[in-house]
């Protein structure tokens, strides 16, 4: 559970690797996201970027903590700011809210986009971007409740859509394994983790022994490479077993019992 209701910067310092607070920012309600350091504007020192849930707020901070900007949805901001580079290394930033639009933010551009999308994203996840068609420009990725997954173009233009068959409450992952075409990976709650193409073809799914994690805990999927030849993703069920799959052909490749209760997501 990532709950906070300040904002602080920890710098590490000479030979003993203390921290020392640099910075802090107090926020007027908690957090559901993980901070993101990113050149917001385009031009010189990284800003942070952080959402606050019950405001409905993504706040821009400077390299020294002050408040650069602030900007205010319609309702609750449930999880983390996702970030890509498109062509020109242009930042793009996407989140969500807790009713389902998506919002996407050329923040060099000061243009704030989005699609009115329908449904009930898990507390605490993100969208993420993925470049399904190989072309440089990734599009985004979102996951509901529903079980429903869907893909957008950088515009929020809607691409496809798949159906689980059960709930998500996990972020979807990528990677470009075919000849640089991205594929996606969910985990849905049912255990069964997806394996589908860039144009939202399934490819495999993967069954775990136990059911995902519930909420509170997670088990978001990771996509690492493993093995010289080709990917792997990493998730782990709500008994303690983690897992490493192919992520071309969705075979399992090891599993170890790491412990008697749900792991949390792979790092």
């Amino acid at each position: 559970m990532r709950v906070a209701s300040a904002i602080v910067c920890l710098a590490l310092w000479g030979a003993a690797y203390g921290l020392e607070v640099v910075w802090h920012h107090d926020t007027p309600c908690g957090s559901r996201g993980y901070p993101m350091a990113t050149n917001f504007d385009g031009a010189g020192p990284l800003e942070v970027v952080v959402t606050t849930r019950f405001d409905g707020a993504v706040w821009v901070l400077g390299a020294d903590g002050a408040p650069v900007t602030t900007l205010k949805q319609d309702y609750w901001v449930e999880g983390a700011v996702a970030e890509t580079l498109r062509p020109g290394n242009v930042p793009l930033l996407a989140f969500q809210q807790s009713n389902g639009p998506l919002a996407l933010l050329d923040s060099t551009q000061g243009l704030l986009f989005g699609a009115e999308l329908s449904g009930d994203p898990r507390l605490g996840t993100s969208p993420c971007f993925i470049d399904l068609d190989g072309a440089g420009d990734p599009e985004v990725v979102c996951a509901y409740r529903s079980g429903i997954l869907m893909a957008l173009t950088g515009q929020a233009m809607p691409l496809w859509q798949f159906d689980a068959g059960a709930p998500i409450d996990t972020m979807p992952a990528g990677a470009p394994i075919f000849r640089g075409q991205g594929a996606v990976y969910v985990l849905a709650s049912d255990g069964r983790l997806h394996g589908l193409s860039g144009q939202g073809r399934p490819l495999w799914y993967f069954e775990m022994t136990h059911p995902a994690p519930a909420y509170p805990a997670t088990s978001d999927p990771l996509v690492a490479q493993l093995a010289f030849t080709h990917p792997s993703v990493l998730v782990s069920d709500a008994a303690g077993w983690l897992y490493a799959v192919n992520a071309v052909n969705g075979e399992e490749e090891w599993r170890v019992h790491a412990g008697r209760s749900p792991l949390g997501s792979p790092a």
